[in-house]
């Protein structure tokens, strides 16, 4: 027999929280409910939970939780995982899911670069493609030496 999902109880600052981080999120660019989901998993406890939980906690629709949790994968900050023993899918964000999005951000700039530095080869002046290929070349430096020194706390 399924045992249904329960309501999370957050604290208070949880709640401030999620609400800080969904304004942040929304005027980064970010649509308000995939930052306050975001900022839910951050706090939640247990730190895995059901699209269900996150919807009746967050008060959210079906709709906007699967939307969602599905752009927070696809960016890497969340991580979908199964949890033997129970139903369904469960979303988590784990430590390592920072470092993963910076990598990828790396491998983004350096192709950035690299696009561009092929377009510049023809020999024609181009300084929007100048700049591009300065900026994305050394954002993808600066990120490299950023990950290498990069230490994060692990899960306990």
């Amino acid at each position: 027999m399924h045992t249904p999902d329960k309501f999370v109880s957050l604290h208070a600052e949880d709640l401030a929280f999620i609400e800080k981080f969904g304004i942040y999120g929304a005027h980064a660019g970010m649509p308000l409910s995939v930052a306050r989901v975001f900022a839910f998993l951050l706090v939640c406890d247990p730190p895995q939970q059901t699209a269900k939980t996150i919807r009746d906690t967050l008060g959210l629709s079906a709709g906007s939780v699967s939307i969602a949790t599905k752009m927070l994968v696809q960016l890497g900050l969340v991580t979908k995982i199964s949890i033997t023993g129970t139903a369904g899918v469960h979303y988590v964000v784990e430590p390592q899911n920072f470092k993963k999005v910076i990598e990828h951000r790396v491998r983004a700039h350096a192709e950035a670069e690299k696009i561009a530095r092929e377009a510049l080869a023809s020999g024609r002046p181009n300084p929007r493609l100048t700049a591009m290929e300065q900026t994305y070349g050394r954002a993808a430096i600066e990120l490299q030496t950023l990950l290498e020194k990069l230490e994060l706390p692990s899960e306990d």
